[in-house]
């Protein structure tokens, strides 16, 4: 792999109080590479993820992705990055579509093309209302919403 990391972290530190959620994290990610975090509930993942996007106040340590400082940048970096929480939800009377252009209208993005490309890529139905969907539906939603931030 060529040239800096798309995700640079240096010494990313998340402190409760007296708790530790993540401690003097290093990581790079290279274009090109797929990466996951795998580990059992509380070993810090979501917390990771939510301070590198600036979601949450990390207590220290330095996060670069993109070449973009992940606090000074953060608008720009959540604009280029799509996030799945494990808890999406929405409005269940309203049509998936309307929320997914709603959430696209969020980046500046007037184009639905991504979102009606990626909807039939994952066989869902966009007239559908979000609370009439299952379980899986619901998490294609997310998954949708995810990708067509960067588009």
């Amino acid at each position: 792999m060529d040239g800096s990391p798309v995700i640079e972290i240096r010494g990313l530190t998340k402190r409760y109080g007296d708790v530790v959620g993540i401690e003097e994290l290093d990581l790079d990610v290279h274009q090109g590479e797929i990466m996951g975090f795998l580990g059992p509930n509380g070993a810090g993942k979501t917390t990771t993820i939510r301070a590198c996007l600036d979601l949450l106040q990390k207590t220290s340590g330095k996060v670069r992705i993109f070449g973009l400082d992940s606090h000074d940048d953060s608008v720009e970096i959540r604009k280029r990055t799509g996030y799945l929480p494990g808890d999406f939800g929405m409005y269940n009377e309203l049509p998936v579509k309307t929320i997914l252009r709603y959430l696209l209208s969020l980046s500046g993005c007037e184009d639905d093309s991504a979102m009606e490309e990626l909807a039939q890529r994952f066989d869902l139905d966009l007239e559908k209302k979000y609370g009439s969907l299952s379980k899986g539906n619901r998490q294609k939603v997310g998954i949708v919403q995810a990708f067509m931030s960067g588009q």
